[in-house]
């Protein structure tokens, strides 16, 4: 009897860039992206990508919507303005998240008391919910097209600026604001301890939390889920080549997915989706179609922690990759699929390992007889050096 298919997808971030896992076969062929248009795609929400995500009301905006006097609601206007470090030159930009900054609660409430003051005639307003995530309420941000800062920080920002028609109505205020955070005492204490300076924010995540996501759909086909309302909405669509790195499979169920970053806690919880924590995942008991995010990795990365680095890396190779290439080789019907914001994708399936079977089983004799070759040219060497050394002719 045929074993059960079983569809694991990984998002890790970072894991990619050492693509040194024997177990996969990696490619190069996905576009760059973050991990939260990633996730977006795979469950078929393509109204979304890696520039229009809607962090800010999904994670703040619960009581987004606002009641006026003709009945009708109109969204908050809500948008990420976390607190980065940024430094540029002629050709290049660099952008340093906050979660490198090391901001202390005393010196994020002393700049946000500062940023509000000086918006408030504008009557914008500036909030956090830790010293990395930071808010703004009053400015419409939903045709902003930015990344999220995090995946900036390994590449040249430059490249990544805010674009979009409001693009030059939010960078005239991103320079009235870096004017203001440069001379403030905040800074002037931080960069005598030797720590980089808040000198900027960087607004992201403005778009709009669709109610009705009915019509996202990729290709032509989408599997259907039902929420506890009784609408019904797409979650995985096949691509016209059949082939499906970013979707997940069309006919299969919902899937069940194990995260404890919160913009996917909250839109699964948004799409009616089944979401566990990261620590009740178990890889020897696997749903039939599973979606994986682990950001620890990329977190450890960030925080410059090569122990943790280290351990993130050896539990997915270890514990995860390693258990199910032995599964798979037992017999069992599993893939396996990790993506990284890279554009890196790692596979490993029956295929998979069939191919790399047969390319070394293709190897074996040439690396023999280039073995055999490199051991005659060393005792001919050798052979050489003797007679020289002894004077002997024979």
């Amino acid at each position: 009897m045929a074993s059960p298919v079983v569809n694991v997808t990984l998002l890790a971030p970072g894991f990619g860039r050492d693509a040194s896992t024997s177990a996969l076969r990696w490619s190069n062929e996905e576009a760059l992206q973050p991990w939260q248009s990633q996730f977006c795609k795979l469950l078929a929400q393509n109204q979304w990508n890696e520039t229009h995500l809607p962090v800010a009301e999904l994670l703040v905006g619960r009581q987004r919507d606002i009641d006026h006097e003709s009945g009708k609601k109109e969204p908050a206007m809500l948008i990420c303005a976390d607190p980065v470090h940024l430094r540029a030159d002629r050709d290049t930009a660099s952008l340093v998240p906050a979660a490198m900054l090391s901001i202390s609660d005393a010196e994020a409430d002393a700049l946000l008391g500062s940023i509000n003051e000086f918006l408030a005639e504008d009557e914008l307003q500036l909030w956090r919910t830790d010293t990395a995530h930071w808010y703004m309420r009053g400015r419409d941000g939903r045709a902003l097209l930015t990344f999220p800062p995090e995946f900036l920080s390994q590449r040249n920002a430059s490249a990544f600026l805010p674009e979009g028609e409001a693009a030059g109505h939010w960078k005239r205020l991103l320079t009235e604001l870096q004017m203001l955070l440069h001379s403030h005492p905040v800074n002037a204490e931080r960069q005598q301890r030797g720590l980089m300076p808040i000198n900027s924010l960087w607004f992201w995540g403005g778009a709009p939390l669709y109610a009705n996501n009915a019509d996202a759909t990729v290709g032509e086909t989408s599997i259907m889920t039902t929420e506890p309302s009784g609408t019904e909405m797409p979650l995985a669509t096949a691509d016209s080549g059949g082939r499906n790195a970013t979707t997940l499979d069309p006919t299969r169920s919902a899937p069940c997915i194990h995260a404890d970053e919160p913009f996917a806690v909250e839109l699964a919880r948004h799409l009616g989706l089944d979401c566990r924590p990261l620590a009740a995942f178990d890889p020897a008991r696997l749903e039939s179609q599973v979606l994986i995010v682990d950001r620890r990795l990329e977190r450890s990365m960030l925080a410059a922690d090569e122990a943790g680095v280290l351990q993130a890396r050896q539990r997915i190779e270890q514990e995860w990759v390693d258990n199910w290439r032995q599964r798979v080789q037992d017999g069992e019907n599993l893939t396996l699929d990790i993506l990284d914001e890279d554009g890196m994708h790692g596979r490993l399936d029956s295929q998979v390992l069939r191919q790399m079977a047969e390319a070394r089983d293709i190897d074996a004799p040439r690396q023999g007889t280039a073995l055999s070759a490199v051991i005659k040219r060393q005792a001919t060497r050798a052979s050489l050096l003797w007679r020289r050394l002894t004077g002997s002719r024979s």
